[in-house]
């Protein structure tokens, strides 16, 4: 996995036997990424933005398809959205 910072950074990720390109991720964040983490079955990717929203996105990285998002209000316990 690499990680980018700047305007849409990216998440690649690759195959462990061959390194090749799996799947490539893109994010409207100019921060980057503060955190990623695999499910336990590997079939879902969790990401915190490095902003100050910290926001949390779920991508099922196989399809690049958001599966969940919550906003910062979520994060912080102050409200129960989803932003």
């Amino acid at each position: 996995m690499l990680l980018l910072q700047g305007l849409s950074p990216q998440i690649h990720i690759h195959s462990i036997d061959d390194l090749s390109l799996l799947a490539s991720i893109s994010w409207n964040t100019e921060a980057g990424f503060a955190s990623l983490a695999f499910s336990g079955d590997g079939l879902q990717l969790a990401a915190v933005e490095q902003e100050s929203r910290s926001r949390l996105i779920v991508w099922n990285w196989q399809e690049v398809k958001i599966l969940t998002f919550l906003g910062s209000c979520a994060l912080s316990g102050c409200c129960r959205c989803v932003c």
